[in-house]
């Protein structure tokens, strides 16, 4: 519907949004539609702090299809949202002939926020276009005072502020001064944006978004089963991420050095740029 062609907007994936009591189910579904997961589960729990799980076939590699039942895989934020509110939002549509739901108008801006501000190292320009296309296409339309009522109820201002701001610097998306005075009073603190950085690396299952997912997880039984799922994996997914089939115990071995080094050289990191910002030092 906000782009005149399908061809100008490219895409890799397909992102549903599902509730999470129909996991097995639609995960059936795509099995005998000849889809299976992108990759071999580190450990089941770990799935239930990413909020979605990436399927993908073998003669057709070109779309994933990724089932959400959270509408974003940050969990710091992610945790915020009441997903009910969004599904009890969501407008009745027919794709090709069939009913489904597609999220509110107010409720998709906040979504594509997200989804910017997750890839703000790298591919966000795409969503970028699409908060310029709704906007235009809803004409005068958003319910710009429940859109902010929103993004402060789930503490999303970080988000929105930074995605408007490059919807509106670079593709210039009509979005009201007031929404954007409004966001850009919020001052997130130098945790927040911190934490932010390290989301936006999005660099794999070794990755240092893993660091800000365990940081952000609440309760310390939580922190425990996600860090020995990223610690100690299935054999499987060893197999599949280090392309190897040697034995279990020196893949294990091999995993905890790349993890120890990765963490090492992050912690380098963040205490070098807390040294020049303490004493305002040129990179």
């Amino acid at each position: 519907d906000l782009y005149p062609e399908p061809g100008i907007r490219p895409l890799r994936d397909i992102d549903l949004l599902i509730h999470k009591k129909d996991i097995a189910a639609v995960s059936g579904i795509l099995h005998s539609s000849g889809y299976q997961r992108y990759s071999p589960p580190a450990r089941a729990v770990i799935d239930d702090f990413h909020g979605q799980i990436a399927f993908i076939k073998e003669e057709d590699p070109a779309i994933i299809i990724e089932p959400h039942w959270e509408l974003s895989p940050e969990f710091a934020y992610s945790r915020n949202i009441k997903i009910d509110d969004f599904w009890q939002r969501s407008i009745k549509v027919k794709l090709s002939e069939i009913e489904t739901r597609v999220l509110s108008t107010e409720d998709n801006l906040i979504h594509l926020c997200l989804h910017l501000f997750l890839h703000m190292g790298g591919a966000w320009f795409n969503n970028a276009c699409d908060i310029a296309a709704l906007i235009r296409h809803c004409d005068g339309g958003v319910d710009w005072d429940s859109f902010l009522k929103r993004v402060s109820e789930y503490h999303l201002c970080l988000p929105a502020q930074y995605s408007f701001s490059k919807a509106v610097e670079l593709l210039g998306a009509d979005v009201p001064d007031f929404v954007l005075n409004n966001l850009n009073d919020y001052k997130p603190t130098r945790t927040e944006l911190s934490l932010s950085g390290l989301r936006a690396s999005f660099s794999g299952p070794l990755g240092r978004e893993n660091i800000a997912t365990l940081m952000t997880v609440p309760g310390l039984i939580s922190k425990c089963r996600y860090f020995c799922s990223l610690l100690f994996p299935s054999r499987a997914w060893l197999n599949y991420y280090y392309a190897s089939t040697k034995g279990s115990v020196w893949l294990y071995i091999l995993h905890i050095r790349m993890i120890a080094v990765g963490v090492s050289k992050l912690l380098f990191k963040l205490v070098v740029n807390s040294v020049k910002s303490r004493f305002k030092l040129r990179p």
